[in-house]
């Protein structure tokens, strides 16, 4: 079976994270008529907002690192989990567990988790991290835990160049020795928009796929999102990939998730 975590919202922009489950990735069921994870309270790093970043089975508990949003519209990473998927726990009752840096550092303004994955060394996780010039890029992180985080010392591992628009949130999972990284990538020039891709054998040199965007925002047909807002790669079986990725209907105001499938 299939599971997924989204993130929904009602017409008062209230979001909260759900839960849905499907034999063939395509029809969706919600065992859960209520949102599993839902926004904190005052003062709270998650009062405004809250959407999932990885969701991984790990020894029997179900993990989540997510992004919540304060009141002042900081963004913050945090972690929680559940037996079943549906009942979770926030760790902390809701705190930041990796931070963003220092004054004058390249992250000194953002520091969320692009994707996490876990093999016999550990934790490991790329994350988008920003300034207050307006850099932006990926840094690169490890935890024996899932909480406490290092941030290698080269980071920022890959840094972006001007004509960014936004990054989603992308996805990140290790085949044998190799790390990849999917991730959406919006653009000023559409022909420049879409899904790329990145691999790394130590998560700190990386090399771009030579076809980026290895999915151009054309090839989103019939449904064509007009922002990639995140994207979800799973290798379903040895050859298949398959990609759920979600952004805004180009016909309304809502957003909506479609499926991608390689080769």
């Amino acid at each position: 079976v299939y599971k997924m975590w989204y993130v929904g919202s009602t017409t008062n922009d209230v979001g909260a994270i759900g839960y849905a489950t499907s034999t063939d990735g395509i029809l969706w069921t919600r065992p859960s008529a209520s949102p599993v994870l839902t926004v904190g309270s005052n003062g709270d790093i998650d009062e405004k907002g809250i959407s999932p970043t990885t969701v991984i089975l790990d020894e029997g508990t179900y993990k989540m690192w997510y992004l919540g949003e304060d009141v002042f519209g900081g963004f913050n990473a945090a972690y929680a989990t559940s037996p079943d998927g549906i009942v979770w726990t926030k760790y902390g009752n809701g705190v930041i567990v990796l931070f963003h840096g220092a004054p004058g550092d390249w992250d000194e303004t953002a520091a969320v988790f692009q994707g996490v994955t876990k093999d016999v060394s550990g934790y490991s996780a790329t994350y988008l991290g920003g300034n207050s010039v307006g850099t932006l890029g990926f840094g690169w992180a490890t935890s024996t835990d899932g909480i406490s985080w290092v941030k290698a010392p080269n980071n920022p591992v890959h840094l972006f160049p001007s004509n960014l628009v936004s990054v989603g949130r992308g996805t990140l999972f290790k085949v044998g020795s190799t790390y990849h990284h999917y991730y959406p990538i919006n653009r000023a020039l559409p022909s420049q928009t879409g899904v790329y891709s990145a691999t790394s054998t130590d998560g700190i040199v990386w090399v771009e796929d030579a076809g980026n965007p290895v999915v151009p925002l054309v090839d989103f047909s019939p449904w064509e999102p007009t922002v990639l807002k995140s994207i979800s790669v799973l290798q379903d079986g040895p050859t298949t990939l398959k990609m759920w990725f979600g952004g805004k209907d180009p016909l309304s105001t809502n957003s909506a998730i479609g499926l991608a499938t390689h080769p």
